[in-house]
């Protein structure tokens, strides 16, 4: 029994590290890198973001009205809740709760955000 549990935790954590391996999908397309602004201001950057556009996602597939709502927490991190209504905008909405923290506290406009702890993105 002791096998097959130590088979099974092994198969799950070489998974975990292949998909916190991927590529980003910028880099995976051969997209040229996002700039980003020199200075952001958190207190006005919290709210929600409405979707105009975006790359292809797999976890966004058949997705209408998009939205990201940043809250800013106690310890410096965001709340992040990202929102969609799956087939049409009254569709059956579809939430991932996660966080995200700053990462160059000096400017404020790169952040890394995560769905799934331990894993992260830009």
């Amino acid at each position: 029994m002791q096998k097959k549990i130590a088979v099974l935790l092994s198969t799950v954590a070489l998974f975990a590290v292949q998909a916190g391996c991927h590529s980003s999908t910028t880099s995976r397309l051969g997209l040229p890198e996002l700039k980003t602004v020199e200075q952001v201001n958190l207190s006005q950057y919290t709210g929600t973001w409405y979707e105009i556009a975006h790359f292809p996602q797999r976890f966004q597939k058949n997705c209408f009205g998009t939205t990201a709502t940043y809250e800013s927490r106690p310890d410096g991190w965001l709340n992040v809740v990202n929102l969609c209504h799956k087939g049409s905008l009254d569709g059956p909405v579809d939430e991932a709760r996660g966080y995200a923290k700053v990462v160059d506290q000096s400017s404020n406009s790169k952040l890394k955000v995560s769905f799934f702890r331990p894993f992260w993105g830009d």
